[in-house]
């Protein structure tokens, strides 16, 4: 009989504590899109200048002023679904 206890990584424990932290909000801040994303937020701000993450078109972000950037969850979580799926599709113009 297999043991029916789940190891995870320290990285998978990483991320699953920021997506559960992050259950309330609807729009995250660069650092936690990353933590949600299971990236650095240098690859987020990259992203936003090179309209690319992950060899796919950027997930579309939200400007609120003018130094507020955020991300909408949901958006997010069909980016990755998207991505899930084999598509290119995902980002917003």
């Amino acid at each position: 009989m297999k043991n029916p206890n789940i190891i995870l990584s320290k990285e998978d424990m990483k991320r699953f504590f920021a997506i559960v932290a992050c259950g309330y909000k609807t729009h995250l801040t660069t650092p936690e899109a990353a933590e949600f994303l299971g990236t650095v937020t240098q690859s987020i701000k990259n992203s936003r200048v090179s309209g690319e993450l992950f060899g796919r078109p950027a997930p579309e972000f939200i400007r609120d002023g003018t130094s507020k950037l955020t991300y909408n969850k949901q958006t997010l979580i069909e980016w990755m679904e998207a991505g899930k799926k084999g598509t290119v599709s995902g980002a917003e113009s």
